[in-house]
Parts: structure tokens; sequence; C-alpha cells
């Protein structure tokens, strides 16, 4: 009796939570706040293409970040002043015309599936998605007569208060979810600009910036706190020559990492207290872009040029773990470019060639060593960046969205020991037709309930090796019939632990 009160209380928490949160599978460019460009899905081993969906643009998608909603929505800017939602199937939802002006090219969208961005006219807007047509929220303009260009229509990012973080003109605003401003930043000498990295634990915001208004300013790496404190700067330079155009990212252990753009390049590690991690690492290349990180936060880069490097650092001193350059055909100034990793630590990245200005995917294992090549024959997409969802890997190039088959499931990349005796993951989350449960207990059982705390499904491990193992849910109860869809509770005990995951199933 006690062990069914406990789990009936356990399930009205969760549920409550889960009612009011929803993770999108892909929130913004480069997928979390820290940006890393690390994610828990895995990607393509074969560059198999499932599908593209044109956009009949009359200009070409020169830049791209497309993010992805928790139905597997994807959403994308095009520069004929559309945002676009498309089906994981590749159909059409909807497309949404932004009068007068053009939408930046690295939307993000919160947890409960609200879109914002940025546009030309230095508006920030947030669109909500109706199912079969957007609905605008709200729009609030920050500046009234300025032309951003370019870095005007770079991404926004979002805190976990749902603050909306972007950058306009000398400032970087920080918007509530209804667009009232709540600070800006002053930044004068510094144009516009990529968008701050915000700390693991949500307090601190992370960016490039100058804190005086004439030709030879000093840059800085900034910290300020989410109240718009100024916490720190960490100086890199004089501009224009050290300027990054790019933004840090985050390590785990809330280490930043950036790469100015002086010639020589360098690489900075800078620890949370502002004092520095290690030396700046240069090895005479021109760094001009955002760093990711890999597994164990290893550090990938790719070189600025037309013949680009990519290197991996280890985070603990800096040291060169590997460095090799891009053989298969020149790039055409590869400028802004940077990694999105996998699960399995596999670097995935997109280079426009010069010549035939074709994009071409390069996927690299964890050692550096390049997997797979894949071309795809539209010109002229110079700064366009992969997403990932369960079984799908994304691009948009040309006019075109383009999705390629990926491997289901989702993982922080953790080998078959390494999950906890009460650990397990779902994937894919929310699900149609199956989805798999993998678990790390020593237990022969996983049990299913539905939102009134009712048993519905029971499902038997098979061992494997007496530890690690794969169940499937097909969506139906113990009697075989079909269960409708809605809101499911995964649970599980194991070595006196439980551990209990929600489950989503869709129509």
């Amino acid at each position: 009796m006690f062990y069914k009160v406990r789990l009936h209380c356990l399930l009205m928490v969760i549920l409550s939570v889960s009612l009011v949160f929803s993770a999108p599978i892909w929130s913004n460019w480069k997928y979390n706040r820290q940006l890393t460009g690390r994610c828990p899905y895995y990607g393509p081993v074969n560059p198999q293409l499932l599908w593209t969906f044109p956009t009949g643009d009359t200009f070409k998608i020169t830049s791209a970040a497309p993010v992805i909603g928790q139905d597997g929505t994807i959403y994308f800017a095009s520069p004929d002043s559309f945002i676009f939602a498309v089906r994981s199937n590749g159909t059409e939802k909807w497309r949404y015309k932004i009068g007068g002006c053009v939408p930046g090219w690295g939307p993000a969208i919160d947890q409960n599936g609200r879109i914002y961005f940025k546009t030309t006219d230095c508006s920030v807007v947030a669109i909500d998605d109706s199912v079969t047509y957007a609905k605008l929220v709200w729009k609030r303009t920050f500046y009234s007569s300025y032309n951003p260009g370019f870095n005007g229509l770079c991404p926004v990012v979002l805190g976990a208060d749902k603050t909306i973080y972007a950058r306009f003109k000398d400032s970087l605003f920080a918007i509530d979810s209804l667009g009232n401003r709540k600070w800006a930043f002053f930044t004068p000498g510094m144009s516009d600009g990529f968008p701050p990295a915000i700390s693991p634990d949500g307090s601190f915001l992370y960016f490039e910036s100058c804190l005086e208004a004439n030709p030879s300013a000093p840059n800085y790496i900034i910290k300020l706190n989410i109240n718009g404190g100024l916490v720190w700067n960490y100086y890199i330079g004089l501009i224009p020559f050290s300027l990054t155009w790019g933004s840090p990212a985050i390590g785990s252990d809330g280490a930043i990492y950036f790469a100015s753009a002086r010639s020589p390049g360098f690489l900075y590690a800078i620890n949370p207290d502002g004092t520095t991690k290690w030396p700046p690492v240069s090895n005479g290349d021109f760094y001009y872009m955002t760093a990711s990180l890999g597994k164990n936060d290893t550090i990938w880069i790719m070189t600025f040029g037309k013949r680009p490097t990519y290197y991996k650092f280890a985070p603990d001193n800096g040291s060169i773990t590997f460095r090799d350059s891009i053989t298969y055909s020149p790039s055409r100034s590869n400028i802004y470019n940077s990694f999105t990793i996998d699960s399995l630590g596999r670097a995935f990245i997109a280079l426009l060639d010069s010549g035939t200005y074709y994009t071409t995917l390069y996927a690299l294992e964890p050692n550096g060593t390049i997997k797979w090549t894949y071309t795809i024959t539209e010109p002229r997409s110079y700064r366009t960046f992969p997403a990932l969802a369960p079984g799908r890997f994304y691009i948009i190039a040309g006019t075109k969205l383009y999705a390629f088959q990926a491997e289901e499931g989702i993982s922080w990349g953790k080998s078959k020991g390494e999950l906890s005796p009460c650990e397990f993951e779902i994937m894919p989350n929310p699900f149609q037709k199956r989805t798999r449960i993998m678990i790390g207990a020593l237990s022969d059982k996983v049990m299913i309930y539905d939102v009134s705390g009712r048993l519905v499904r029971s499902l038997l491990a098979n061992s494997e090796n007496g530890y690690f193992r794969d169940l499937v849910w097909d969506g139906v109860d113990d009697f075989g019939h079909e269960l409708p869809s809605g809101v499911y509770f995964v649970h599980l005990e194991a070595n006196s632990q439980s551990n209990m995951k929600k489950i989503v199933k869709l129509k």
C-alpha cells in the first residue's frame, strides 16, 4: 500500500511539471545555452538522403541554423522574409511572412514551442506554432533608423527563465517573454555581434565586446550576471584584428573557450572567475569562428581560409591532440562555421567549396579522421549549421532543407558499463509507433503508467551480459490494445533505487 501511495505521489509531481515543460529537440544555434555544439543525438553513419524541402526562395539561403520543436517540427528562416515550419516527414506545416524586413538566420525556441528571432529592422519577433499556421505574439523594435546588415541577423539565445538575449548595434538586450526590455548593456565600438553563451547554472553571460568607442579600442570577453551587471572583462587585444566575430563556448566545468581572429589566431581558455585557465594557444593559423566542445570538453575548431585546417585541443592544457587539413577541395572563405558534435563525439561541419560554391558536409570520427563527405550541388550557402534529432540530420543549403537518416536513440555517449544502476534513456520521445528504452539496471521489468497512475504495460528485459538492455515499446497495453496518444510514465526500480521519466505518445 505504501508503495502505491508513494508511486501515485511521484506520478502527480512529475505530471505537474510535465504539463508546463516540454523541451525542444534543438533549441538554438549550437544546440544549448552554453553554445557547445554537442547534443545527445546520434549523427549519420553514412550520408543517406531521405528527403528535401524546397523553399522556392528567389534568394539563396546563405546562412542558416534551424531549430527543432518537441514534436520534430523544423523551423528556419529564409532571405525571402519567411519563417518556415516543416514536419519531420518533409511536408510543409506553414510559412510566415515577415513584412518589410528579413528574419535572422538563428531563431530560438522555448519550452512551450514559441519561436523567437531577430529581423533586419532591429526588432525581435515572437510567434506561436498554431498547428496549421503561425500566430504573431509580439514584435518589439529597438532602433528605429539603423541597418544592421549581416550581423543584425545573428542568432538569439534564451535563458532558463525564457529571457531573450539579442544584440543590436551597440548593445546587448535582455527581453522578457512578453517582449519588454529588461535591461541593455552598452557596448560602444561594437556593431551588433553574436549572442552570449550562458553558464551551466544559468546565472552568467559571456560574450565578446568593446567598452570604448574608437577604431582601435581594446576588445574583451565580458562576463555579466543575468541582471546585466558587469562581473569582469578579459582582454584579448585591439580591434579590429582581435575580433572573434563569434561566441564563446562554455565547458562542463564552467570554463570559457574562444578564438580570437588576429593573425596569428589564438585559442583562449578562461576560468569562471576570470583567471587564465591556460596560456593562449597559437600555431600560426587564422581563427575566425566559434569553438565546439566534444566528449570530455575536447575543443574542436576550424580555421579560416581556402584550405582550412581543423584541430582538436585538450581542455586541461590546450595541447593539440589532432590536426589535419581539408584536402578534398579548397573551401571558399570558411567564415563563422563551427562543428556540430553528436552523442558519440563525432563532428560534422559544412563548408563552401571554392569555384563551385557547393556545400560539402564532412563527418569526422572522434579521433579526427574523416568518416565521409557529401556534396550538395546547389551553391552559395556560406554559413550553415547542421541540427540533429532522433533518427534525423538536417542541413540547409541553397534553397532547400535536406534531411538525412541518422541513428535512432539518445545518449550522452555512455558505453554499456557507464549507465548507473537505475539509469535509463528513452528515444524517440515523443514517439508514434515504437520507442526504445535503454536501461542500465539489474532489473527484469520496466513498468509504464498512464496519467491516472494505472499500470498499462510491463516490459520484460532480456539480459545482455547481465547489465545493459534495450527494450522496445510499441504503444500498446498488456492486452495488445492500442493506447491513446498522451503522456505516460516509465518507471524502473533496481538496487533499492527508483527512477521515472515522462514519455509522450503521438497520434
